[in-house]
């Protein structure tokens, strides 16, 4: 370690303790620092955008520009590489700045974990938690469960917690895979294991899907209506009584 990098931690040590109230400024001037000299625009932009926890208010601007201006007296960034920031996060001020809840949002929208996600941008509060998991549910935890993959796993996978998003998954499955393989033939209870289909309303649309395909073929031509129950994996009350339904009709 060169004798300027340690003169850097030495003085961003001091920044930190003395900015205590600027904590997330402080983390913030340590990260760019660490990056080294810079000379142009585009790399003190590269360098705002990779910060963590990110650049989301007017505050957090003149914060950091502040901390900046420190590590600048203290000889921890050259000049130059002052400026660099500084005009970058100036021209900031000129434009709308993305918050931390549009941040997380594009986050989870790429395929990250929404509780992670959340953590590191300090998203709290029922409805933008919420807001997170259904922006999830509409990209890549939506995709992935209509490509075949089990709700419960992908749920997982995504930090998907919530009864309005879990469901909205299992709708998912339903109206694709998981539906297509009840109008295949397949039993329901098998089908809803192998896709993680719980919720009772959409237990009860696999039933209707077989009864309407697959389990009423087989009564309309005659089988007992017990055994295609039990075959399809019928049990329901609605669903059980189109059958039986059926299977009348088949006598005739």
């Amino acid at each position: 370690m060169g004798a300027r990098q340690r003169a850097a931690n030495t003085s961003l040590t001091r920044l930190t303790s003395d900015r205590a109230a600027n904590g997330p400024a402080a983390q913030q001037a340590q990260q760019l620092v660490r990056r080294g000299d810079i000379t142009t625009r585009g790399e003190a932009a590269a360098g705002l955008r990779e910060l963590n926890p990110p650049v989301s208010t007017q505050d957090d601007r003149d914060a950091l520009l502040e901390c900046l201006e420190e590590a600048h007296a203290n000889g921890d960034v050259n000049l130059q590489t002052y400026r660099m920031y500084a005009d970058t996060l100036a021209s900031m001020r000129q434009r709308p700045f993305a918050n931390a809840n549009a941040l997380a949002r594009a986050a989870a929208e790429a395929g990250e974990n929404v509780q992670g996600v959340a953590q590191r941008f300090g998203v709290t509060g029922e409805g933008p938690l919420a807001t997170l998991e259904v922006t999830s549910v509409n990209g890549p935890a939506g995709a992935a469960v209509r490509s075949g993959e089990n709700v419960r796993s992908v749920a997982q996978r995504f930090g998907i917690t919530r009864e309005g998003p879990l469901a909205t998954l299992e709708v998912a499955s339903v109206n694709g895979p998981a539906g297509a393989a009840v109008r295949s033939g397949e039993n329901v209870r098998s089908v809803a294991q192998r896709f993680g289909i719980t919720g009772e309303g959409r237990l009860v649309t696999l039933e209707v899907t077989s009864v309407n395909g697959p389990a009423g073929a087989a009564v309309r031509s005659g089988e007992n209506v017990r055994s295609v129950a039990q075959r399809f994996g019928i049990t329901r009350e609605g669903p059980l009584a189109t059958l039986e339904w059926m299977g009348r009709r088949a006598l005739r």
